[in-house]
């Protein structure tokens, strides 16, 4: 028999963090399972390992006791996940005999039926790595929240529009997330760092959570990432990647605006944007609302047919080229833009002709930092957002 001690959080985390990317279920050979995990107890110390085709990831646990031999087995994802999520003692105690994982903690006891047979250890590839990075905690969580709003939902057509693109020039490093509607764009200096490379990244990337600091290292095949006890190997995904940079509008032509106010201009038109009723009932909803530039103010408009209309009145500094263009646009796209901000002060940049049409993409970025935008194509106006006679 194999036994080891764990601290319960460590063990909870690890399998939290790695349930995403379990493997199908391949005993009998079963593929409609909840994932399995490889784990390997060595000497003092627990190893987690998840795969799918797109990932691989591994967790380490160090162990305060250790005996008996190695071993390594197969065992349900989920059924590891919902077990280590009600043991709240400090230390959990797992026991390994034959097919049979025992996880004990405090009066709390469970016999899991494991499998040995196919308990192949993945390899968490790195390829011939370009260029590696860092981020801190915080760096990263910023990288996150301006980039994972504008990614295409899974099964979505085109492949390319569900990930992260990632292009590295000379001292740069921009990345790219589009659902062919809005792109956001974000981009780091990397000082002292010549090289290059252009590449498309499973989005899950953006999905992994942080401790302390976390590395990531890009190769052509794969992209690489290293935070704490946890790692991560990613796929590239095969394809090519659009020049996203060029579909960017260059323009001096902006309204600026304080981004509290703006998102408290935002909370009264969403609810009715984020609202709808159907069969008599509300339900979570996202429409168009309608941007009005007008001297010293940005207008948001959107209506209802069952529920009504709002207007909020922005106080901004608009230029005159801009002044009585109107465009409508997704509410999400327009509310995650600014919230991503994260300078006070946030713009709005159009590339347009004072014909009032509003038929051309809109960027938002934060004030003095063009090392972040997002841009967003109109929708077509319908007549119940039509501002003549509002204003």
């Amino acid at each position: 028999m194999t036994k080891v001690e764990v601290v319960s959080k460590e063990l909870r985390d690890a399998v939290a963090a790695l349930n995403k990317s379990a493997a199908p279920a391949s005993r009998n050979g079963d593929l409609s399972g909840n994932g399995e995990f490889v784990v390997q107890i060595e000497g003092k110390t627990m190893s987690i390992y998840s795969q799918n085709p797109a990932v691989k990831g591994r967790g380490v646990i160090d162990t305060s006791l250790s005996e008996g031999k190695t071993v390594k087995f197969l065992v349900s994802a989920k059924i590891l996940g919902s077990v280590v999520n009600v043991l709240h003692n400090d230390v959990t105690t797992l026991s390994v005999e034959g097919q049979q994982l025992t996880i004990q903690s405090g009066d709390a006891k469970f016999n899991l039926i494991i499998g040995l047979d196919d308990a192949n250890i993945p390899t968490l590839d790195k390829g011939k790595t370009v260029f590696t990075t860092s981020y801190s905690e915080e760096e990263w969580a910023a990288l996150k929240s301006k980039l994972t709003f504008a990614a295409a939902p899974q099964g979505y057509g085109n492949p390319v529009f569900q990930n992260l693109s990632v292009k590295k020039e000379a001292g740069k490093v921009s990345f790219f997330v589009s659902d062919g509607h809005i792109l956001a764009n974000t981009e780091m200096n990397t000082v002292g760092d010549d090289s290059s490379i252009n590449t498309i990244v499973n989005k899950d990337v953006l999905s992994v959570g942080v401790k302390r600091d976390i590395s990531v290292s890009f190769s052509p095949e794969f992209t690489y990432l290293e935070t704490g006890n946890m790692s991560y190997s990613f796929s590239t995904i095969v394809g090519t990647m659009p020049d996203f940079a060029r579909v960017i509008p260059r323009t001096n032509v902006k309204a600026y605006f304080n981004k509290k106010d703006a998102m408290e201009a935002l909370a009264k038109v969403g609810i009715v944007a984020n609202c709808e009723i159907l069969n008599g009932k509300e339900h979570i909803s996202s429409h168009g609302v309608q941007v009005y530039f007008a001297k010293g103010k940005v207008v948001l408009y959107t209506e209802n047919r069952m529920l009504g209309n709002v207007r909020a009145d922005l106080l901004a500094q608009v230029s005159p080229n801009m002044e009585g263009t109107k465009i409508t646009v997704a509410f999400s796209y327009l509310a995650n833009a600014i919230k991503a901000c994260s300078n006070g002060v946030c713009s709005i940049l159009g590339d347009v002709k004072n014909d009032g049409l509003g038929l051309r993409p809109l960027t938002v970025e934060e004030d003095g930092n063009d090392a972040f935008k997002v841009v967003f194509s109109p929708l077509r106006a319908k007549d119940g957002y039509v501002l003549e006679g509002k204003l």
